[in-house]
């Protein structure tokens, strides 16, 4: 699963990793076309973000 969190935490998902970027691409694209068609404002900039990976024990 993927988020943006620069356009309001927009999310999707794909079978394999590259297939959710294919996918997080496509919604991008399709959020910014709306965004523009409605004169909804876009961030220009995002805060900096930090992606941790952690591994938790399975009983």
């Amino acid at each position: 699963m993927t988020f943006v969190p620069a356009l309001d935490y927009i999310s999707t998902y794909g079978e394999t990793r590259e297939e959710a970027l294919e996918q997080t691409r496509e919604l991008i694209a399709g959020y910014l076309e709306a965004a523009a068609q409605e004169g909804i404002p876009v961030p220009s900039e995002s805060p900096a973000a930090e992606l941790v990976e952690l591994e938790l024990p399975v009983a």
